[in-house]
């Protein structure tokens, strides 16, 4: 059974057992064949082009300080909001941000943020052999440090 899509392109006789039958080539453009707006097309392995964000250049796939920077900064205000919606879902949110500045709390919640977001994104890309990334989690670390320490002088 031979089966034409308009991918395959080429065709060679093959004879097998007796009978004969279409041996059909797909056709599968090199790396810098064919542009377009979103950049070459390349096949994951399915015989289907994919897409952009799935290259394995793409920002997030290589091993880059920013890339543990940007979480490490925003993963602790996650943890303080999840904290927030588990502990404290009976009072708004304005309302509890105003309660951790006048008790004089609200580093101590970020702090306890950053412990744990930092710590399990660090050994993430640590897992991930992403050792820019995780030094990028640290200098957020030391950014939220610096930035506890001066607020309180």
């Amino acid at each position: 059974y031979t089966h034409i899509s308009p991918l395959q392109t080429s065709g060679a006789t093959v004879e097998r057992s007796g009978h004969k039958s279409q041996f059909v080539q797909m056709w599968r453009p090199s790396l810098h064949s064919s542009f377009s707006l979103l950049g070459p097309y390349r096949y994951c392995g399915t015989g289907f082009p994919c897409t952009p964000l799935f290259y394995k250049n793409d920002f997030l796939m290589k091993d880059r300080i920013l890339l543990g920077l940007i979480p490490g900064l925003i993963a602790p205000f996650l943890i303080v909001f999840l904290f927030w919606i588990f502990r404290f879902h009976y009072l708004r949110l304005e309302e509890f941000i105003q309660q951790a500045v006048f008790l004089k709390i609200q580093f101590k919640i970020i702090a306890l943020g950053v412990f744990f977001a930092d710590l399990a994104l660090f050994y993430l890309f640590l897992h991930l052999n992403k050792n820019n990334a995780s030094k990028g989690v640290i200098i957020a670390v030391f950014f939220y440090f610096f930035l506890f320490l001066f607020s309180n002088l």
